[in-house]
């Protein structure tokens, strides 16, 4: 309806039908892959012409959006949409190099988009305070990997929201410039799925392996150490430290929004500026 021109106020589709559909397509194009091997795209950019790792992007993205339903309108957890998001993730990504990502260039057609912002409009956007100093007080590296340092300092310094974007850090061109890729599906956020997943379940062992396994991915991915990454993690706070990791390991991803719909995390408060009504 949305593309008649004489229907003034289209119908919206249903969301569940919607989602219904996004799987049917993705176990379309699962079953096509696997039907006939023999058929290789000559131009694949992103795995070239590698069929598994394109089925294990599909199966990410199932998990991903069974994720989307996995809580019931009461906080608890649908079994079934979450035992599907587990047995979709079980077949999804499994190393750092199936992650699927965007491709940029240097030149201005082609770098990406955040690289793009920054040049055209500098000292629009800084790091969020919230994400900076979650990883100053876990000694967590990744905040010099993410933020450069504030100008004319030599720290990362982040944002409250409400709070003038001056003076502040913005992404480190080292690692988010102009070609820089960014993760569209990752093997980290597979992991992360099966954590939440078996969390959820009550399966907490296994739950916290997951968890280990992400972080050890992160270590792998960046080239860092990841401090007290075997550290003992009580039953109380690993529900916390996996929702923790997906916030961080899923760094510029839109998925971390679904999750914040869905689980609240994180806390971040509004901070009222003078200028404020």
């Amino acid at each position: 309806e949305a593309l008649d021109e004489s229907i003034i106020n289209p119908i919206l589709d249903d969301q569940a039908l919607v989602y219904l559909s996004v799987q049917s397509l993705l176990n379309s194009a699962i079953d096509n892959l696997a039907s006939d091997t023999t058929l290789l795209p000559q131009n694949d950019m992103f795995f070239e012409g590698d069929i598994e790792k394109w089925k294990a992007v599909a199966y990410t993205l199932k998990a991903r959006y069974y994720m989307h339903w996995v809580e019931k309108v009461n906080g608890e957890t649908d079994i079934p949409n979450c035992n599907s998001a587990l047995d979709n993730a079980e077949l999804g990504i499994t190393t750092l190099d199936g992650t699927m990502q965007t491709l940029h260039g240097t030149e201005s057609s082609e770098q990406n988009i955040w690289y793009q912002f920054d040049f055209s409009r500098a000292g629009y956007m800084a790091a969020g305070a919230n994400l900076v100093d979650l990883l100053k007080r876990n000694s967590d590296p990744r905040d010099s990997i993410y933020f450069e340092n504030t100008p004319g300092t030599d720290v990362v310094n982040g944002a409250d929201p409400g709070e003038s974007y001056n003076n502040h850090s913005y992404l480190n061109d080292k690692y988010f410039g102009a070609d820089a890729s960014i993760d569209i599906v990752s093997y980290e956020e597979n992991l992360l799925i099966q954590a939440e997943c078996k969390y959820r379940l009550g399966e907490l062992g296994e739950a916290k392996t997951f968890l280990e396994l992400a972080q050890l991915a992160a270590e792998e991915k960046w080239g860092i150490t990841i401090p007290d990454i075997s550290g003992e993690i009580s039953d109380n706070d690993l529900w916390d430290k996996i929702l923790e990791e997906k916030y961080i390991a899923l760094f510029l991803n839109i998925e971390i929004w679904n999750d914040y719909k869905r689980n609240c995390y994180p806390d971040v408060k509004y901070k009222k500026s003078d200028d404020d009504d």
